[in-house]
């Protein structure tokens, strides 16, 4: 092939590449912003009652991450008003997501309890004869040690009287290292 085509196919492919980024950029800067909600949700780990009602949200947690046995624990404590929550991970392997299984209770690597007005929720308490997925949730960590993340589907009081759905995002807060 002789050098001047083999450089007009490498000129065109160049411009082309410049026309896709130029034309890019102007769609980004002539798209409207997102809506407000999608850009900053609002912080928190809530708890939504019947109808998706809001009844209480945990902004920041009381997170501690130390060695038992032979192996790590994550903890998260805090409380909104009258609900207490407290998140637990034994073994911890990192900063990742865990599956919460129903009916799982303090023996399993991944739990969470929650104290409030309607009585003790986790994910221990389950209906007789309900038909329910393996997980109902996950303890995850966006971004690192700095948030730890909550969702639970229909977390049952120990009377099966009623339910909560736990949803969200909190800030950790760690105790400071004395030296």
């Amino acid at each position: 092939m002789p050098p001047l085509v083999a450089e007009g196919r490498l000129a065109r492919r160049w411009l082309l590449g410049v026309a896709t980024a130029v034309l890019t950029l102007a769609l980004a800067a002539a798209s409207p912003p997102a809506p407000a909600s999608a850009q900053s949700p609002t912080p928190g780990i809530g708890i939504y009652g019947e109808g998706g009602a809001p009844l209480a949200t945990f902004r920041t947690l009381r997170c501690a991450l130390r060695p038992t046995r032979n192996r790590r624990e994550f903890t998260a404590i805090g409380r909104s008003g009258g609900w207490n929550l407290f998140i637990a991970v034994t073994p911890f392997s990192g900063y990742r997501s865990y599956s919460i299984p129903w009916g799982s209770d303090q023996a399993d690597p991944a739990w969470f309890s929650l104290r409030g007005p309607g009585g003790f929720f986790s994910p221990t308490a389950k209906p007789a004869g309900a038909i329910l997925p393996p997980a109902g949730g996950s303890i995850t960590f966006p971004g690192g040690r700095r948030r730890v993340g909550l969702g639970f589907v229909n977390a049952w009081n120990s009377e099966i009287t009623s339910a909560v759905t736990i949803a969200g995002v909190a800030g950790c807060t760690y105790r400071r290292r004395r030296r």
